[in-house]
């Protein structure tokens, strides 16, 4: 019953374009040269190839394929995963990355009903999955692939009053065991997640240490943070496969790279940016208060570091509602705006597969 609608939806598509003769060449095609066609496509392609006929969606089963498609996209082109704020967390948007400012931002249907996970907030991406957890009941974690919509609800956690929990995703590599950590982490690196500790007053100052926990042995273990550096005004990220942590104001951006793994001396400032001249959004009305609110709430830094493009140029969010390139050659950004952005949002990069 379901095939013979689904066939019959896909005849409706098929008259407007040439799909046949395309699912027609893949056919006769080897198997391993379709999939390693099929695997250099953008995910949002794989997506509708997937729905178009009954040949592409026998060989989007395959793993192999999803393996491939997201060691490629990997490598290539991460997508940009947008959590809106407005009116509220509950909505998922992604665009992909390119060389090309002209991307759509497309929405994605999760597969949670309104009843099971109302609003949402985004643990941390790992691979090609997405941890959420119930912004409402605060005690419900899930796992989900956002683009396959398939899920799994996690364990909970014995709670105790007054504890504030926070939570790191990543995968143990020797292991294969994906491992959700009870602390807040920034920055998946070398098997360990890291983050900061809070603030603590030291020499007259407030500094942050740098903690990881290793998911091989499950052990804390302190990282050197930048020499010099007692500011607690920074935050965590990856660059370049390296643990990198960003320290900004509201006038200036640093970014210091650790090249060595837990190695001191390896810290460089790799990029010093003025972000004063950072392209304006003009906010709605309507949205002031609501923006006002959020970024109290959810404590918005005046940069958050993203990734480096495929161009050397760096990926930067700033105060929460504008995406900026930066090119460290000409001193200059560039604002990045696609077709159905939201006003309001978080902005996770992503590598997505079918898997």
């Amino acid at each position: 019953m379901d095939f013979k609608k689904s066939n019959k939806k896909t005849k409706t598509n098929h008259e407007k374009t040439d799909e046949p003769t395309t699912s027609a060449m893949i056919e006769r095609l080897p198997l391993d040269l379709a999939i390693d066609i099929l695997s250099r496509l953008p995910i949002a392609s794989l997506i509708r190839l997937r729905f178009a006929s009954r040949t592409f969606q026998i060989l989007s089963n395959y793993p192999h394929l999803a393996e491939l498609q997201y060691y490629r996209t990997s490598k290539n082109k991460p997508c940009l995963m947008f959590h809106s704020y407005d009116p509220i967390r509950n909505q998922l948007c992604f665009a992909e990355l390119s060389d090309h400012n002209n991307q759509i931002v497309r929405k994605l249907s999760t597969p949670f009903s309104d009843v099971l996970l109302p609003e949402f907030n985004i643990i941390g991406s790992c691979n090609d999955l997405l941890c959420l957890s119930d912004n409402v009941n605060g005690d419900t974690m899930y796992i989900c692939n956002p683009f396959t919509r398939e899920f799994k609800e996690l364990p909970r956690t014995i709670q105790f009053g007054e504890q504030k929990v926070a939570f790191g995703f990543g995968f143990d590599h020797v292991s294969h065991v994906y491992k959700l950590e009870q602390r807040s982490s920034e920055a998946l690196v070398n098997g360990r997640l890291h983050w900061l500790t809070l603030r603590h007053k030291c020499e007259s100052r407030y500094a942050r240490s740098i903690v990881s926990f290793d998911l091989g042995d499950e052990k804390f273990r302190e990282v050197p943070r930048p020499g010099g550096q007692e500011r607690c005004d920074y935050h965590l990220t990856v660059l370049r496969k390296c643990l990198s942590a960003a320290f900004c104001n509201y006038e200036d951006l640093e970014i210091w790279v650790m090249r060595e793994y837990d190695v001191k001396e390896s810290w460089i400032k790799e990029f010093n940016i003025g972000t004063s001249s950072v392209p304006r959004v003009e906010l709605k009305p309507e949205l002031k208060q609501l923006y006002a609110i959020w970024r109290k709430i959810s404590q918005v830094r005046p940069a958050q570091v993203l990734c480096l493009l495929k161009n050397g140029n760096v990926l930067v969010q700033h105060r929460g509602r504008v995406l900026v390139s930066y090119d460290p050659e000409s001193g200059k950004f560039e604002k990045l705006t696609f077709q159905g952005m939201p006003e309001l949002f978080q902005t996770i990069v992503h590598f997505g597969s079918l898997a």
